[in-house]
């Protein structure tokens, strides 16, 4: 049960409301505590954090819910990141997808797709997916003809490392305005910490003349994706600030995904994640790089649910959207489970494995008392802490302070 109706935060000096159970917003200064509380006693809904919605194996096979796809096509990497959770882009073992498969892959993907989507989005990984070339050209060229067939538009992401890029590959990602996901820890000294070759020569440079390279060309459809690490928490209002003057307008973060003591956050330094955060986001500066357009992703993309005031849904983990594929077509629904047997749920050629792919969300008890229920998801499915529950409520306290931000103060 809990016992505060509403999360207290400022903004510029002024106090707002937020309702837990409701997820109204309310500018209080001036209210007493009496009054605040009594705000919200019919503000009350009575499904406040969202339950699974089961969908059943026909319904799934008849084409009403997949529009998402996730396509390996190289677990190889020209890098060995010292966090890297793919055991250097190989998940085990070097294997590059071949042009045949990542026919049946898509083949697979539409045979069960929902026709009745808005548009399909399509995610190229690794590994390194700019290693496998022809098969990068080949799936662009193939989805598009599937898709036109049926007139629904697809949506393309790249995550890379920013080392490979000439013409060609750059004149099909602006042809098919394919989004960059480019992975970069911040400036040099913590980019080179840990993103590095195979010869563990730093990468930064390189990055930095691949996006040169992009921005020539007046390319800015792009995200600064970067590995948030223990070292990485010292400099990280500083390293968003430095990746905004670099031409990015996204910037987005994550908490790696380590063994290694000296990288982890833990429950020594997350602290220090609210603090650069404040450091930033209470800044007179951060107005303007908001009037730019400039965002950081993680508060951004919550700004649909709080202004909606809609439940997030859970994690790619619990929902039956997406499909992951591997170079031998393999399927999983999250590529932090890729070979790993146990979360596989199928194949292509022998079919899915629908009590596998159908994940049971079950609500934590410590989900129900958290004021961050609505904003959070229920945080990762496979890879849930403390630590993780605490990142999620500093990004979800930060998402609401950038949503007054712009809608009070900027009108934005």
């Amino acid at each position: 049960m809990i016992e505060n109706k509403y999360f207290e935060f400022q903004v510029q000096n002024k106090t707002y409301l937020y309702g837990i159970e409701c997820g109204n917003i309310i500018a209080a200064d001036n209210v007493s505590r009496e009054n605040k509380s009594a705000i919200f006693n019919n503000q009350g809904k009575k499904s406040n954090i969202r339950e699974h919605v089961p969908i059943s194996e026909k319904e799934w096979k008849s084409g009403k819910v997949l529009n998402k796809m996730a396509l390996s096509i190289s677990h190889v990497c020209n890098m060995r990141c010292t966090y890297c959770f793919a055991d250097g882009g190989t998940y085990g073992l070097e294997k590059i997808m071949s042009k045949a498969t990542a026919k049946d892959a898509i083949d697979y993907f539409f045979d069960y797709a929902s026709k009745e989507a808005p548009k399909y989005n399509m995610h190229f990984m690794g590994g390194e997916p700019l290693l496998n070339l022809d098969v990068f050209y080949f799936s662009i060229d193939y989805m598009n003809s599937k898709a036109k067939e049926i007139g629904i538009p697809v949506r393309y992401t790249l995550t890379t490392n920013g080392t490979i890029m000439n013409e060609k590959i750059l004149d099909y990602i602006i042809k098919n305005n394919i989004h960059i996901n480019f992975s970069i820890d911040g400036g040099q000294r913590i980019h080179d910490l840990n993103r590095r070759f195979i010869n563990t020569e730093g990468s930064f440079n390189k990055v930095l003349e691949t996006l040169d390279f992009i921005k020539k060309h007046n390319y800015y459809n792009m995200t600064a994706r970067m590995t948030l690490t223990s070292p990485g928490l010292e400099s990280l209002a500083d390293d968003i600030d430095f990746l905004w003057n670099l031409g990015f307008y996204y910037v987005f973060f994550d908490l790696v995904k380590t063994n290694l003591k000296e990288l982890a956050v833990d429950e020594r330094n997350i602290s220090k994640l609210k603090n650069e955060l404040s450091k930033l986001v209470d800044s007179e500066k951060y107005l303007e790089r908001l009037r730019e357009g400039r965002n950081i992703r993680n508060l951004s993309d919550k700004e649909y649910f709080i202004d909606k005031n809609i439940i997030r849904r859970e994690c790619t983990y619990y929902n039956t959207n997406l499909l992951q594929f591997t170079p031998d077509g393999d399927l999983y629904k999250c590529p932090y489970t890729v070979g790993d047997e146990k979360h596989q749920c199928g194949n292509i050629y022998s079919g899915l494995e629908w009590e596998k792919y159908m994940g049971r969300f079950k609500i934590r008890e410590t989900c129900k008392s958290c004021w961050a229920k609505r904003l959070c998801g229920g945080g990762c499915g496979i890879d849930w802490d403390s630590v993780r529950c605490e990142y999620n409520r500093i990004i979800a306290e930060f998402a609401l302070k950038n949503y007054i931000l712009k809608k009070c103060f900027l009108n934005i």
